[in-house]
């Protein structure tokens, strides 16, 4: 059975996954990663040279049949923005609203230099109906195809890092489907901090922090703004990403407890509910990254999201 590779093209370095689909499941047949970063944006830099060179040749010895490449981005390299949208919106009308977001974000680029998808979100306890637009230069579009033109694998889909790890939440906690969950996304000083609910994003926002001994305060202040006007209760908040440290995660727990903010914290695992025939070696990999490769995962099956591809 041909199998999925998926690509994740993070800011320190590029993950790479294999998954099989088995009728028990997914099921992991290789992981790695490159020392070396690439730059979507500058593939010329030095770091992106040595990061392509190691991929190429990760990518040259896999032994396996792959019929398509998945392929993550993280959200530093996109526009994410929510807005106002009521449902049964015309295209004529999405176009007119994603190119007034981008000629606001970008008003010296035109709206067809850009590719969009648009995720309907969940109910609100305003009422407010809300879209989710990701804005993904075409430019980046390109280098990613030049990179990976050469396998002739076809690319399937491209995505941001904090949606594929909605999907690996899915996937892995099916439990959890009906509660209230944060998704915090932590990378250098910022998170990714996005709500799902009945498998839809209802929140999301990308929020500096400077102090790691801050976010728990930071957290619980945003979750006592949402309750206002998104959703009246968190359940549990997951972290992932390379920011992501055990003392963080702690500080966090700590946090929350000693404001008694009554909320599950765990590291969201990307491998919860995914066999392996893999190594003990790689399996220990594998459980010391557990938080950093659900984009890697979630990008391997079909979105749980509903999406709408704009220009």
């Amino acid at each position: 059975m041909a199998q999925t590779l998926s690509i994740f093209f993070n800011i320190d370095r590029t993950y790479i996954s294999v998954v099989e689909p088995t009728t028990k499941g997914l099921s992991l047949s290789y992981i790695n990663s490159t020392l070396n970063y690439i730059d979507l944006e500058n593939l010329e830099d030095e770091g992106s040279i040595k990061g392509l060179e190691e991929l190429d040749i990760i990518l040259t010895n896999l032994d396996f049949e792959v019929d398509k490449i998945d392929i993550t981005i993280p959200a530093e390299s996109v526009l994410v923005t929510q807005f106002p949208g009521r449902q049964g919106m015309t295209e004529l009308e999405l176009r007119e609203l994603i190119s007034l977001e981008i000629r606001q974000a970008y008003p010296q680029f035109n709206a067809n230099q850009f590719a969009s998808n648009l995720i309907p979100m969940g109910d609100r306890i305003d009422k407010q109906s809300m879209m989710l637009a990701v804005i993904m230069s075409v430019e980046i579009i390109k280098s990613l195809m030049n990179i990976l033109d050469k396998f002739k694998i076809p690319i399937n889909n491209i995505e941001i890092s904090q949606l594929n790890a909605h999907n690996a939440y899915i996937y892995n906690y099916p439990e959890n489907i009906y509660k209230t969950t944060a998704i915090v996304g932590v990378q250098n000083n910022f998170i990714d901090l996005s709500i799902v609910q009945n498998m839809k994003p209802i929140y999301y926002d990308l929020i500096s922090f400077g102090d790691k001994n801050q976010l728990g305060e930071l957290l619980i202040e945003e979750f006592n703004s949402l309750s206002n006007f998104v959703v009246k209760n968190i359940d549990e908040v997951f972290f992932f990403g390379t920011g992501l440290t055990m003392e963080l995660l702690e500080i966090t727990k700590n946090t929350f407890k000693k404001k008694d903010f009554d909320v599950n914290v765990e590291r969201l695992n990307a491998f919860r509910m995914v066999s392996t025939q893999l190594s003990q070696r790689e399996i220990d990999y594998c459980s010391r990254t557990l938080h950093i490769y659900p984009p890697c995962i979630g990008a391997s099956f079909k979105s749980y999201h509903e999406r709408i591809k704009i220009f």
